[in-house]
Parts: C-alpha cells; structure tokens; sequence
C-alpha cells in the first residue's frame, strides 16, 4: 500500500475510504459525504472505533461539517486513493475510489469489525438515495443543534 513519505493512513481516513467504496460504482458528492460520516460519527458503538478517532463535526452553512473530511479527501487524492470529477456549472466534485483506492479499502475492512462495515455501508446507501432536502430534514430534525447556523431554511 501505498503511503507519502512514510505517512499512513489513520482509522478515520480508513473509515472515509471504506464509507466511498461501499458502493464503488458511484460517485458522491461532498454533502453526503459530509452527512454519512456525521451519522456514522454519532451513532456508531464506541467498540467499533474510538471516539478520538472519529471526525470532529461544527455546526455550519449546511449542519454539521467536519473540515478534516475535506483535508482527508485532499490527502488521499494526493495518495492516489480518491479521484474527483469536477461537475460543469457546479462549485463542487464528485469523488470515487481509485483501483488503488478500492484495493486499500478492501484490506482496510480487515481492520474493522463487519458490523463496522455493513454499517458504513448502510448509511452510504442511505444517503445516496436521500435529495438534498430530504438528507437535511432527517439530520436536522435528529440533530437540531447541528442546524443553528444552517443557511438552509425549510
């Protein structure tokens, strides 16, 4: 596997390459990236990864945001784990494992338990269906104190 100047990956990046390869066919963009690792964040048991280890999400512009899910994306690109694809007209990607990032999740699931796994699983599937509003709704009405500073109204 590779790594940058000795660098390896941590638990939480690991946990954000196996959450994109939980359906590796598709793309995603960075709300529900955003949102499906706050939920996991959350809601996962304390047994399947350590608090410290988790993202650290603020209530901002669109509820809870973690900016060091962005320096992770930004990292493993640079590792040649993620690739991105710029949408015409649009401000933001879309992001995908690589091959070399679909081979690093797959031995990174090792790590973790299948309860882990599926579960990451699950909510990818979740999100990815949800619309954009639909996804708002549902976190901001199970987590209003991440929606204080949200520039989305209903």
């Amino acid at each position: 596997m590779k790594s940058v100047e000795g660098f390896k990956l941590n638990r939480r990046q690991k946990i954000l390459l196996l959450f994109l390869g939980a359906d590796s066919l598709k793309s995603i963009d960075p709300i529900r990236i955003m949102k499906g690792l706050f939920v996991f964040t959350m809601e996962a048991p304390e047994t399947w990864i350590a608090l410290d280890e988790r993202y650290q999400f603020v209530a901002y512009d669109y509820g809870p945001c973690s900016f060091e899910i962005y320096s992770d994306l930004d990292l493993l690109q640079s590792q040649g784990y993620v690739q991105s694809h710029e949408l015409p007209g649009k401000s933001w990607c879309l992001y995908s494992l690589t091959s070399d990032g679909m081979i690093y999740a797959q031995n990174a699931a090792k790590e973790f338990s299948e309860s882990t796994n599926s579960y990451l699983a699950k909510i990818r599937q979740f999100v990815s269906q949800c619309g954009f509003r639909q996804l708002l709704e549902v976190i901001y009405r199970k987590y209003p104190s991440f929606a204080v500073n949200s520039v989305f109204k209903f």
